[in-house]
């Protein structure tokens, strides 16, 4: 999420960030989270039942729980408006040499870290710039 905001688009397209099994064709029909819930299916949220959490209000579905594809969702975001005060203060160039150089996160689509490491240290540098 990080390089994708980085790289200026127009807008982000999530598919699948809930799945509903039933209703979509009558519109009066109660809506139900889809069956199974396979691994890698794309869903931001999965039911709390699903987990045995308790009802909020009697005859209300459980809270909903997200998902860690959500959680990694968050930080892509997070990171990106991290930089995007990092390059409001010190320049894009400056931003981009941080991201391509200084902590090895993201050079172009096809080269970028795999390793939590560089994040962590971009985070660090970003923070003790911005706070200097």
């Amino acid at each position: 999420m990080t390089t994708c905001g980085w790289g200026r688009p127009q807008g982000y397209l999530y598919w699948g960030a809930n799945c509903y099994d039933t209703g979509a064709s009558e519109p009066a029909a109660p809506v139900g989270f889809r069956e199974g819930l396979p691994a890698g299916d794309g869903v931001l949220f999965y039911p709390g039942e699903a987990f045995g959490l308790p009802q909020a209000v009697p005859g209300a579905p459980a809270q909903p729980v997200a998902s860690v594809r959500l959680e990694r969702l968050l930080a892509g975001l997070q990171d990106f408006e991290y930089l995007e005060a990092y390059s409001d203060r010190f320049g894009r160039g400056a931003a981009e040499r941080l991201l391509s150089q200084g902590a090895a996160v993201y050079a172009r689509p096809s080269q970028f870290t795999t390793t939590f490491a560089n994040i962590a240290t971009m985070r660090a540098i970003i923070a003790r710039d911005l706070s200097a």
